[in-house]
C-alpha cells in the first residue's frame, strides 16, 4: 500500500502545532502574569528582612553604618534585660509578648477544641445577643 499524504493531513499537523503553541502560551500565561508580584515580594519582604538582619549585626544607630560588630548589640541586649534593677522595659515587653502569647494560642485551642460548642460559638452568642 503506498501512503498520500492528503492535504487533510497536513492541515490537522499545522493545527497541531498552532495548539501546540497556544497551549503552552495558556500554561505559561499564569507565571508571566504573577513573575512581576512574585518578584516584588521578594525585594520588598524577604529582601528588607534579610537587610534588618544584616544592620542588627553593624553598629547604627539612627543611620546605617555597615561596619559589622558581630553579636556585640546582642550580648548588651540580654546583659541589659537581666542584670538591670528594676527591670528593663525590654523584660516588661518580652513577658508582656510571652503572656499574650500564651493566651492568644491558648483561647484559640480552647476554641477549637469543640467545633460546634468551643468558646468562639459562646463569644458570637453573647456579642450578637448585645447588638
Amino acid at each position: 500500500m503506498s501512503t498520500v499524504a492528503t492535504p487533510e493531513v497536513s492541515l490537522t499537523r499545522e493545527r497541531a502545532e498552532r495548539t501546540s503553541i497556544r497551549s503552552r502560551l495558556q500554561d505559561a500565561l499564569p507565571k508571566i502574569v504573577l513573575a512581576p508580584s512574585f518578584l516584588v515580594t521578594l525585594i520588598f519582604v524577604y529582601g528588607f528582612i534579610i537587610w534588618t538582619g544584616y544592620l542588627s549585626f553593624t553598629n547604627s544607630k539612627t543611620f546605617p553604618s555597615y561596619a559589622l560588630t558581630g553579636a556585640k548589640a546582642y550580648r548588651r541586649l540580654w546583659g541589659w534585660t537581666f542584670e538591670s534593677d528594676p527591670p528593663s522595659s525590654w523584660y516588661t515587653s518580652i513577658t508582656n509578648m510571652a503572656i499574650f502569647g500564651v493566651l492568644y494560642v491558648g483561647i484559640c485551642l480552647l476554641q477549637d477544641l469543640e467545633h460546634s460548642n468551643g468558646l468562639g460559638n459562646y463569644l458570637r452568642f453573647h456579642i450578637d445577643r448585645r447588638a
